[in-house]
């Protein structure tokens, strides 16, 4: 993700690609949880990105001073509030994808009504945003020797929260119990490594994955 902040370099276009897909829905659910309307929180999404690419801000975040994700509401409470007002112009040099509003403002929308800060919204969505790209990784990975209604049937079970219902999965399979759990086991631990690796495409310490991946763990406990 640091690379994006070096900018002239061939990948720092690509790293800022992967910054924008990994943000973009916590970034607007914070805008929208803020409030600003649907049509707004697009806006203000998209010059903030451009933003940052013009500005070359991504090169400014400091690993040890504390995450990223700190870092970035920081820019972004700071933007806003200047009430930045972009142009055609801005984000000269890089093209970005239209953000996809809709499924933004869906997500969001499911929200229950809350206290909910836009701080901690921010956190959950970017849990619900690394699970969605380790997840669709593991499938890409599942689908070299299995089929898509094995996936499907497999996905209930990735979190260890249905093992009762373990022989239900094992007729689906056509495996035994004992082999199903094994198979699942290595299916958790493949899942695992995967969240690890879509941590630390976001990080300049390839280290820190670990303690973030606690993090993770964390957020998602605190929401049950």
């Amino acid at each position: 993700m640091f690379a994006a902040g070096k900018q002239g370099l061939p990948e720092s276009q690509e790293a800022m690609a992967a910054l924008y897909q990994a943000y973009t829905l916590p970034i607007y659910s914070f805008l929208r949880r803020s409030g600003h309307n649907c049509q707004k929180a697009k806006e203000l999404a998209h010059d903030f990105f451009g933003y940052l690419w013009e500005q070359n801000l991504v090169a400014k975040a400091d690993p040890d001073r504390g995450r990223f994700r700190n870092f970035l509401i920081g820019v972004l409470k700071r933007f806003v509030k200047k009430e930045h007002k972009r142009t055609q112009k801005n984000g000269a040099g890089y093209q970005f994808v239209s953000i996809d509003v809709e499924t933004a403002e869906g997500i969001y929308a499911c929200e229950p009504a809350t206290d909910e800060t836009p701080e901690t919204l921010f956190e959950r969505h970017w849990v619900h945003i690394v699970l969605a790209q380790a997840r669709e990784r593991l499938r890409a990975e599942f689908l070299k020797t299995g089929t898509p209604e094995d996936f499907a049937a497999v996905q209930p079970f990735l979190t260890g929260d249905n093992d009762e219902r373990i022989a239900n999965l094992a007729a689906k399979l056509g495996k035994n119990e004992g082999a199903t759990r094994t198979f699942m086991t290595r299916l958790r631990a493949e899942q695992r490594q995967l969240i690890l690796a879509v941590i630390s495409d976001t990080l300049a310490n390839k280290e820190d994955a670990e303690t973030e991946f606690a993090y993770l763990v964390d957020v998602l406990r605190r929401r049950k």
